[in-house]
């Protein structure tokens, strides 16, 4: 089912024209967008959303001299992003609300080596421009960068008054409140660890993130 996307450049998830529901009656939504750099190239990038882990979540392809046939580009980067991808996606693909980079440090897997803060940012950073991860934020300490899947946010939009508390806090430019915050709330420490009580993906935040940026 092909559908017209919208004007403008879309965060990944929000391609097609109208409501965001559509996202809801597939198992896999397939996005079609052009690299960037040269305006002339005949490559593009196809960024899936998918309930199947199989899928790609991006492909790289190139229409070939002939406008024949698509080929495949390596698109693997030549440093340690790709072999630490899966672990960070799956962190964002557990998670109940957006995360800072402090969040994503704290849920880091304890049979991993953890990366540094400059590390992790990196990795963060090549995904979004990948566009696998979706980005806000403008790296202050009362708004810091938050990442998230886009279909993982079509989850949290099934719970009630998500999207009524988002739109609070945008419209009374609410200071955000992290995961690390909202633990310490309900005495646990990130630190410490011991509590797995699963939080709810939206509430009014009340306290910011001191320490990410």
């Amino acid at each position: 089912m092909a559908h017209h996307p919208g004007k403008g450049d879309k965060p990944i998830g929000q391609a097609p024209r109208g409501s965001t529901a559509l996202l809801a009656h597939v198992d896999v939504s397939i996005e079609m967008r052009c690299p960037g750099g040269d305006p002339l190239t005949r490559r593009r990038r196809l960024v899936a959303l998918s309930r199947h882990k199989e899928t790609p979540r991006q492909l790289l392809l190139e229409l070939n001299a002939q406008g024949t046939d698509y080929l495949t580009i390596d698109d693997v980067p030549a440093d340690d992003f790709a072999i630490n991808w899966d672990r960070v996606r799956a962190i964002l693909e557990d998670a109940s609300q957006k995360l800072t980079r402090l969040d994503v440090l704290d849920e880091w897997p304890p049979d991993f080596d953890k990366p540094d803060r400059a590390t992790l940012w990196r990795w963060l950073d090549r995904a979004v421009k990948l566009g696998v991860v979706a980005c806000e934020g403008r790296g202050r300490k009362n708004d810091p960068f938050r990442y998230w899947l886009p279909e993982r946010e079509t989850v949290w939009k099934q719970e009630p008054f998500y999207e009524v508390f988002e739109t609070q806090r945008r419209k009374l430019k609410l200071p955000f409140e992290s995961l690390r915050e909202r633990k310490r709330k309900l005495g646990h420490d990130p630190e410490i660890g011991g509590y797995d009580t699963p939080l709810p993906a939206s509430g009014f935040p009340d306290e910011r993130e001191r320490d990410d940026e």
